[in-house]
């Protein structure tokens, strides 16, 4: 059996920005996704993430492309999901990165004030475009929207080896734990 170990990181001072629209990365476009729009290669990313770190395809469902374009909609409408795409001035998309507000494992009992959560996921960026710093930029530009929304922490699982980028945009390792069934 093949397992992805993620680990579970926070966002320490929601309220900082370190990074604005004007550091784009030379030679890179930002573009916002809109709904219903070009999310076919945001599930072609998330795809390419799982093969990344080890899942291979036959642990895939056969339509999870499919899915992941269902599962953006239904997102939309009740998460304030939103997503970026870095395209090459070359050409094409390089890079991509999701969030929305984390709609929790339990019910919602405390105030807003108290605990708004922001979910960031789908980090991921074309092989020869790595080692860049676009993955970090577009981490920040969801930091950023995140924080727009009042979000009182944000949350995401590192892939392994991962941890690094994170922590140095002020993330730490949290108290989850896990329990593998076989």
């Amino acid at each position: 059996r093949v397992r992805m170990r993620t680990s579970s990181l926070r966002l320490r001072g929601v309220g900082r920005t370190r990074m604005q629209s004007a550091d784009i990365p030379a030679g890179y476009r930002l573009r916002k996704l809109e709904k219903g729009h070009d999310h076919a290669v945001v599930a072609e990313h998330f795809q390419k993430l799982w093969e990344d770190n080890g899942v291979s395809g036959d642990k895939l469902l056969p339509d999870n492309k499919k899915k992941t374009l269902e599962f953006l909609e239904e997102a939309y409408e009740q998460s304030y999901y939103a997503a970026w795409v870095l395209e090459s001035t070359d050409g094409g998309v390089v890079a991509s990165v999701s969030c929305q507000l984390f709609g929790g494992l339990y019910p919602l009992v405390f105030a807003e004030s108290y605990r708004k959560y922001g979910y960031i996921w789908g980090v991921y960026v074309e092989l020869p475009h790595r080692k860049k710093g676009l993955g970090s930029y577009l981490v920040q530009i969801a930091v950023n929207h995140l924080k727009s929304l009042k979000c009182t922490r944000i949350l995401l699982h590192a892939a392994p080896g991962a941890e690094s980028i994170y922590a140095s945009q002020g993330f730490y390792a949290s108290n989850e734990m896990r329990l593998d069934i076989k």
